[in-house]
């Protein structure tokens, strides 16, 4: 009788568990946000397109996040815009950096979860809801290039990927709080790979250098 009351007290508290961890989820992802954060030279192409995407949406389910290169009005999107833009150069450290600058403005409101990095150029494939649920905050996405490795030096190595990623918020925080180790990391990629693009490799290869490799997935870039 003593070991059948065990169990069953056993048993109730691993329920409690589930049920407290269920709520908790439920409750976290309330106020979840996903951060839009584009880049681009002066215009975003099929500007409505997006204005649509948006459209009825609840406000307090995303963030828009604007880096421009010229600064000409945008026909819905102007609010958005940041200050204090880098200027930029094709496949240049800039490139990064004023992605940097995105993230910065993007983490300040706490809701944010994924932080997705959109060109001038991209289209929404998918419904606004169907990314909104579908996003792990536990994870961050890659289109990973081929060929994928490379060797930076004998403590870093060299992944390579598509500058548009999705970034949730633990790794968005490393990259803000690893500002030296990006330094690093571009200092010898520069050396070695002077006729690749830095925003291709750095965030992928600061995320296998802190061993968050499990915490990304990948797709293949076609």
């Amino acid at each position: 009788m003593k070991y059948l009351l065990c169990f069953f007290i056993l048993i109730l508290i691993i329920i409690l568990t589930l049920v407290l961890l269920r709520y908790r989820e439920t409750f976290t992802n309330v106020n979840k946000k996903i951060a839009f954060c584009f880049l681009i030279y002066d215009k975003i192409n099929n500007e409505e397109l997006w204005y649509n995407f948006f459209k009825n949406i609840d406000k307090n389910k995303y963030n828009i996040y604007i880096h421009y290169k010229e600064n000409k009005p945008l026909n819905y999107f102007e609010s958005y815009k940041i200050k204090n833009t880098v200027t930029t150069k094709w496949c240049g450290i800039s490139l990064v950096k004023a992605q940097n600058k995105l993230l910065e403005y993007g983490v300040k409101d706490k809701n944010n979860t994924h932080f997705i990095f959109v060109s001038n150029s991209c289209i929404p494939l998918k419904s606004f809801n169907y990314i909104y649920n579908t996003l792990d905050t536990n994870y961050s996405y890659f289109n990973k290039a081929i060929p994928y490795f490379k060797e930076f030096s004998p403590s870093i190595k060299a992944y390579k990927s598509s500058q548009w990623c999705i970034l949730n918020r633990k790794h968005t925080q490393k990259i803000l709080e690893n500002y030296e180790i990006l330094n690093t990391i571009f200092k010898i990629f520069k050396t070695k790979y002077v006729k690749s693009c830095p925003d291709e490799y750095i965030y992928i290869s600061l995320f296998y250098h802190l061993g968050l490799e499990n915490e990304l997935i990948l797709t293949k870039q076609l």
